[in-house]
């Protein structure tokens, strides 16, 4: 005999993507993978590219939504990149590019070339840091990048943390919070011979104040701009 148990029951889920919602009415019986799909038919991010943050979802497509214990009501962060975003090439972001009438010489001369990031950059690559891949774009790992250099040639752990939506830059001594909101732009670029890394810039406010950071694994940086602007 069938039971109640046995008997679909739907659930909403709402996906929170580059600033934008969007609810799904699906079957609690049906699996991750078949999620990921109606993720991709509203986002346009591929079940391979996304990263659903919420606790206890599993990267096993093959469960069901019940036994990973999603529950009606339930909101997902995702990130990813669509097919969009992969095939395009990383650029600076309008807000930066427009900022300054030096943008057309940064074509010419690369960051890592000019002298107060030479500078950090000549120290070598540091041997603790993060492994970097060139020419990928992955999610963002579920621990901070760690190895990382600023500008005063500190180590830092990086964490892009979506609950709280804030960059924490944590050295030995402190960390420091910076909200999302209060990041104008995010700017990335190869570091000149070692291209599986990236410096990267945070804009705060409308000026030139900027967060530098040194030897940020390539593979991370595309999902690092996605978490924090929203809209790349």
């Amino acid at each position: 005999f069938a039971t109640m148990d046995a008997q679909p029951s739907s659930i909403n889920v709402t996906i929170s993507f580059k600033k934008q919602t969007f609810p799904i009415l699906i079957d609690a019986n049906k699996t991750v993978g078949d999620l990921r799909q109606e993720v991709f038919q509203l986002t346009g991010v591929p079940a391979a590219l996304q990263k659903l943050m919420l606790k206890g979802l599993t990267k096993d497509d093959s469960v069901t939504l019940t036994s990973v214990g999603l529950k009606d009501g339930a909101k997902i962060m995702l990130i990813g990149s669509t097919i969009q975003d992969v095939m395009s090439t990383a650029e600076v972001p309008p807000p930066e590019a427009a900022s300054s009438s030096s943008s057309s010489s940064v074509s010419s001369t690369s960051l890592s070339e000019q002298l107060p990031h030479k500078k950090i950059i000549d120290q070598g690559v540091p041997d603790d840091v993060m492994g970097g891949i060139r020419g990928i774009h992955e999610p963002l790992p579920g621990v901070p990048l760690y190895g990382i250099v600023n500008n005063r040639g500190d180590k830092v752990r990086v964490t892009v943390s979506m609950e709280t939506q804030e960059v924490r830059l944590s050295t030995k001594s402190a960390t420091q919070k910076v909200p999302f909101a209060t990041i104008k732009s995010v700017i990335a670029e190869p570091i000149k011979g070692h291209e599986e890394f990236n410096l990267v810039g945070l804009q705060v406010g409308v000026g030139e104040s900027k967060y530098m950071l040194y030897w940020v694994p390539s593979q991370y940086v595309r999902a690092m701009q996605n978490a924090i602007l929203g809209y790349y």
